[in-house]
């Protein structure tokens, strides 16, 4: 009896041993396949859609609920009766019908994420009607923030032809509402091409895709409209800061780019002698200047002696834009110098002050 009892103890020090003992845990090899939205309901591309439609997001794989609740975006918006899960399938009840006639986009942002931690490889994108047709134009873009692009910003679309843009962001509900993806790169498809649009973006610190005061935002320069092709794929968006602001641009011409090493821009406020901003024309002579506040400029172009991309004591101012060009929320202002005539020798100033020395242009 006394080596029975030994035997069982021995055997329940080995049991508890092995239970303590710590370890990978089996079951096969991790997960790395990201999520993806398997199926919309409505079929994203349908027509005839009833007004008392549910949207039901179906994904492949279970995914952590409160990542895709607060990156789903449908627009135009709509407020919900309720929402819940079924398995992996996210459903959304309309609180009254929805608007006859009617594109609706649905958007679930890319950091929707799985139950292992995955996130989904890009935004999703799709849409329905409630109409016979559907709209068949594209909208697409980046958006960027201090040379980084965001991929935690909302693109708004609102129609221009019923609204003015100011410095403040508008209070307008949208047309369209998407969000970007990796690399700051958003869309927005089935697009009405017949209307001309705003397209402005925030950095939607909450996830609420609502503007919040205090936002980061800003705005594509110039309105959007749509040639027979029904695609824009060029609006690309730069945030500035809490106020939308504008844009310069214009171009040199090739001769001049020929007169001097490297050319440069500068633009300063009229009215506040601090505020100043400067650019350097690319080698085909373009140049941009983005995040300008509102307002009156003068727009002058330098020679770049010492090629610092900054305008220095060293070089030389050669031409100033007549009159002052007039800074608007969205808007650019166009400057192109006009075209110098081809002398033989060419008197450019040896320094801001005006002094000026003889440069051969060559044959």
């Amino acid at each position: 009896m006394r080596k029975f009892l030994t035997f069982v103890l021995i055997g329940f020090c080995l049991l508890a041993a092995t239970c303590a003992k710590r370890g990978m845990p089996s079951g096969g090899p991790a997960d790395e396949t990201a999520p993806y939205v398997d199926v919309l309901e409505p079929m994203s591309g349908s027509t005839e859609v009833g007004a008392d439609a549910d949207i039901r997001i179906t994904f492949n794989e279970p995914m952590k609920k409160r990542s895709v609740e607060i990156g789903v975006v449908v627009s135009p918006p709509v407020r919900w009766q309720k929402r819940y899960w079924e398995d992996n399938t996210y459903v959304l009840v309309p609180e009254g019908e929805l608007v006859p006639h009617t594109t609706y986009l649905v958007s679930v942002t890319n950091k929707a994420t799985d139950s292992h931690g995955l996130k989904m490889k890009s935004t999703f994108v799709g849409g329905f009607s409630t109409g016979v047709t559907i709209d068949a134009g594209r909208l697409a873009g980046k958006v960027a923030w201090k040379m980084l692009k965001v991929d935690d910003a909302a693109v708004v679309v609102l129609r221009a032809d019923t609204l003015a843009i100011g410095a403040g962001f508008p209070d307008e509900k949208p047309v369209y509402l998407t969000l970007t993806g990796d690399g700051g790169l958003y869309e927005v498809p089935f697009v009405d091409t017949s209307g001309t649009y705003w397209v402005l973006a925030f950095m939607d610190k909450n996830a609420n895709a609502e503007y919040d005061e205090e936002e980061i935002v800003g705005c594509f320069g110039g309105r959007v409209d749509f040639d027979e092709g029904g695609e824009r794929t060029d609006v690309d968006i730069v945030l500035c800061k809490e106020t939308l602001c504008g844009s310069v641009k214009g171009s040199v011409d090739s001769l001049t780019l020929s007169l001097y090493p490297q050319v440069g821009v500068q633009v300063n406020a009229t009215e506040d002698s601090v505020l100043s901003y400067e650019a350097i024309c690319d080698k085909s002579g373009l140049f941009e200047i983005n995040c300008v506040e509102p307002g009156p400029y003068s727009v002058g172009f330098y020679a770049d002696a010492d090629s610092n991309s900054v305008i220095s004591e060293a070089d030389s101012l050669f031409y100033e834009v007549e009159g002052p060009v007039e800074v608007m929320p969205c808007l650019d202002a166009v400057v192109s110098p006009p075209v110098p005539e081809v002398p033989e020798t060419v008197a450019v100033p040896d320094s801001l002050s005006g002094d000026a020395v003889e440069t051969q242009t060559g044959e």
